[in-house]
C-alpha cells in the first residue's frame, strides 16, 4: 500500500515540477501523461481533471477529449462521454476509434433513436 501511495505522489509531484516551468505544449503533455496514469489506476475523477487541464492549454488536443470521454464512459456518464467524443470528431473526423467510442456510449446510454435504423 505504501508503494502505491508513494507512486501516486511521485507522479503528482513530478508533474507539478514539469508544469511549473514548461511551455504550454509540454504542460499539456504532462497533464495528458498524468491523466492516463490515473485513468489506468481507475481514478477517473482525477483523470478527468487532468485531461480538462490538458485541453485548456491546447484546445485542439483531440486525445484529451477522447481520453476524458473514456473516463466519463467508465463513470457511466454517457452524456458527457458523447459530448467529448463529438468534440474530438469535430477536431479530427478521421479517427475511427472515437466514432466507435461515441457509438458505444450511445448504446450504453440506451438511446434507441440513434440505433433505430439498425433494427431488423
Amino acid at each position: 500500500m505504501k508503494k502505491k501511495v508513494f507512486a501516486v505522489w511521485y507522479v503528482f509531484a513530478f508533474s507539478l515540477i514539469i508544469t511549473a516551468h514548461a511551455p504550454a505544449d509540454d504542460q499539456a503533455k504532462a497533464f495528458m501523461d498524468r491523466g492516463i496514469t490515473f485513468y489506468y489506476k481507475g481514478d477517473y475523477v482525477t483523470a478527468i481533471a487532468d485531461f480538462t487541464d490538458a485541453f485548456k492549454l491546447d484546445p485542439n488536443n483531440t486525445a484529451a477529449y477522447i481520453n476524458r470521454g473514456a473516463s466519463y464512459f467508465h463513470k457511466e456518464d454517457y452524456v458527457r462521454a458523447i459530448a467529448d467524443c463529438t468534440r474530438a470528431i469535430s477536431i479530427d473526423p478521421n479517427r475511427a476509434a472515437v466514432w466507435y467510442q461515441r457509438g458505444t456510449a450511445y448504446l450504453e446510454k440506451g438511446d434507441g433513436v440513434f440505433f433505430s435504423h439498425l433494427r431488423v
